[in-house]
């Protein structure tokens, strides 16, 4: 998919602008699994990856992300079989700078040693080569172990500065080698877990980087922002969204629910937890008009089943298309009522009118 230059003459990210609100569901590859942690055992079978894939696109999903743990770029040709079997896409691909390299227990791009900030960027590069082969028109970079795990454990201008760097390299490589087939670098930001502070912590830091790095390169990097993340660093999430969106910077999202503990990364499904934030969310993509990939990053639950791998998965799609259908069956009268509840600050009523759209009075 990649870039398309605009009439004004400046390059966009095609995606965004492919499908109708809701018609491209995009599922991570790692969203089923057997189970187990520090706390839980395995509690359901291991499946191939030809059925996670199944499972996924039963559970309702058109587009498949991927891990380079879960879909190494070396297996490049038997998983791109897999997915064209499956009659599925791939929406994503991001490489793994966290778990299973003990070399980035202390940071990537962002980590002291620059031979580490070096393989993290030789690490990117290599699978956003994965990505454009496969055909997938977004590369995300969580921060996952980027930050400090004691305070000063990182000079800390050099941090931010150090990981704004790294993916500057990146972006002026993928645009030199790729071009207009380069991929939407979405940033995905979180303040914590497995770092005590996290860089990039916030929306904030995301534009942060993308003005930091070179401007012929600076249309290829933008945002990816996650419910749960937001409601660990205290954020609005829609709010969220509007942010990057005014500057243009929303490239992808994932979806998923949260109790409001502000601790940890719980990847509930879409809706669980504070269902009134799911509302929110559609609605404001839908008044944002967002066109891009509908991603959703939610985990099943320790009690399920192997009849239930999917379910979060598909509980979430489920909901999430109820609720963009309330929306999307509103009645004029009731919008422009909602407007004027806007315009004259009627905060109680504004309350009301969401949690009667909830509740389908």
């Amino acid at each position: 998919m990649g870039f398309k230059k605009k009439e004004s003459g400046v390059w966009v990210p095609s995606h965004l602008d492919q499908f109708e609100l809701g018609e491209a569901i995009s599922v991570g590859d790692w969203n089923v699994g057997p189970g187990g942690g520090r706390f839980i055992p395995m509690v359901r079978s291991e499946l191939t990856l030809a059925g996670r894939l199944q499972a996924i696109r039963d559970a309702g999903a058109t587009h498949i992300e991927f891990h380079s743990t879960e879909a190494p770029a070396k297996e490049l040709k038997k998983i791109k079989q897999i997915v064209t079997d499956l009659g599925l896409n791939v929406g994503m691909v991001t490489a793994n700078l966290f778990k299973g390299r003990p070399k980035y227990a202390n940071g990537n791009f962002g980590h002291p040693d620059p031979k580490i900030r070096a393989l993290a960027v030789k690490d990117t590069k290599e699978y956003i080569n994965f990505g454009v082969a496969i055909g997938a028109p977004v590369y995300v970079y969580w921060n996952g172990s980027n930050g400090l795990r004691v305070r000063q454990g990182v000079p800390y201008t050099d941090l931010i500065k150090w990981t704004a760097d790294s993916i500057n390299q990146i972006l002026h490589w993928m645009w030199d080698t790729h071009k207009e087939n380069s991929l939407a670098f979405a940033i995905e930001n979180k303040p914590n877990e497995p770092t005590q502070w996290s860089y990039p912590e916030t929306a904030g830091d995301v534009i942060q980087i993308c003005q930091m790095v070179d401007e012929p390169v600076r249309h290829l990097v933008g945002g990816n922002p996650e419910v749960c993340h937001e409601i660990m660093s205290g954020s609005n999430y829609a709010l969220t969204l509007a942010r990057l969106h005014v500057m243009g910077k929303l490239f992808h999202v994932h979806l998923n629910g949260a109790t409001g503990k502000q601790m940890f990364d719980e990847d509930l499904p879409f809706g669980a937890g504070d269902v009134m934030t799911a509302l929110e969310t559609v609605w404001q993509l839908k008044e944002l008009k967002y066109r891009g990939l509908v991603g959703f990053d939610v985990q099943p639950r320790p009690t399920d089943t192997d009849a239930q791998y999917a379910e979060s998965v598909k509980q979430s799609i489920g909901r999430f298309h109820n609720l963009l259908g309330a929306i999307t069956d509103l009645s004029d009268p009731d919008r422009r009522r909602f407007l004027g509840y806007q315009a004259k600050g009627n905060n109680a009523e504004i309350d009301k009118f969401f949690f009667d759209l909830l509740t389908g009075n």
